[in-house]
């Protein structure tokens, strides 16, 4: 009988020592029943479609993917809130593999928040409040909200449609946030390259850029407006703007179409 080559019986050796690469299995969980006036989503990384449906009595989660990711879900209902959160190692990096699918039908008239999110999330129109903290990359697409409260502190992108009371954004990366017509008081900041968009503003408008980012309203009226530039980005208000306080610090410019 022959013998295998010396160099080849070594070598077969050590591949028998390595550990065999073991392929992600498939998960699932739900659907998941909540109730609350409140849906909070933190921590995930996922995609998300939110269903807004006006005869649902109740919140139904779902989610499918990898089961290392699908396993660190937990669903909780306390009080007027429920909550969806993903535990998370610390310094994980995420691949394509690592994104699940989660689906939620939400009761038209829920508050929706989500805090620390990466992944991309499409809702309808919520109808209620939206908040939105530390988003880190990917984007976020809401149809007409009451209040919005908005924060990228990465890549991330936000767009929503109209908003019927307060907006507040703060960008502190190179994150875009877009929004419909606004009618309440509005207040920006930007400290870092990102921009602001919005369709038309009525009411009090406050804006702080600190970095090399944009605001750009397209048409309405600021009153009062205040800003103050501190960086090289530009405030521009394709409409009316009265009883202003305007600061420059750096090369930003501030362009009003009609202002008094």
């Amino acid at each position: 009988m022959s013998r295998m080559p010396h160099r080849l019986a070594a070598a077969f050796v050590v591949l028998s020592a390595l550990p065999l690469a073991v392929p992600a299995q498939a998960a699932s969980v739900g659907p998941q029943t909540l109730h609350g006036r409140t849906l909070e989503l933190e921590g995930l990384v996922a995609h998300v479609e939110i269903t807004v449906s006006p005869s649902a009595k109740e919140i139904t989660v779902t989610a499918t993917g990898d089961d290392d990711q699908v396993n660190r879900l937990s669903f909780h209902s306390e009080g007027d809130k429920a909550k969806v959160e993903q535990e998370h190692r610390h310094h994980e990096h995420y691949s394509d593999r690592d994104f699940m699918k989660v689906s939620v039908t939400l009761p038209a008239g829920t508050a929706l928040s989500v805090d620390d999110f990466v992944g991309d999330l499409t809702a309808g129109d919520l109808n209620a409040d939206l908040a939105v903290a530390d988003l880190h990359s990917g984007s976020i697409t809401v149809g007409r909200v009451q209040a919005a409260a908005l924060d990228v502190t990465g890549s991330g992108d936000i767009t929503v449609g109209d908003v019927a009371k307060a907006v507040s954004v703060e960008i502190k990366g190179s994150g875009k946030v877009r929004t419909g017509k606004t009618s309440g008081a509005v207040s920006l900041e930007i400290s870092g390259s990102g921009n602001v968009d919005m369709a038309s503003v009525n009411g009090a408008v406050s804006a702080e850029i600190h970095g090399s980012g944009n605001v750009t309203i397209h048409a309405g009226k600021a009153d009062p407006l205040s800003v103050d530039i501190a960086g090289s980005g530009d405030f521009t208000l394709d409409g009316v703007a009265t009883n202003q306080s305007i600061s420059q610090h750096g090369s930003g410019q501030v362009h009003i179409r009609n202002g008094r």
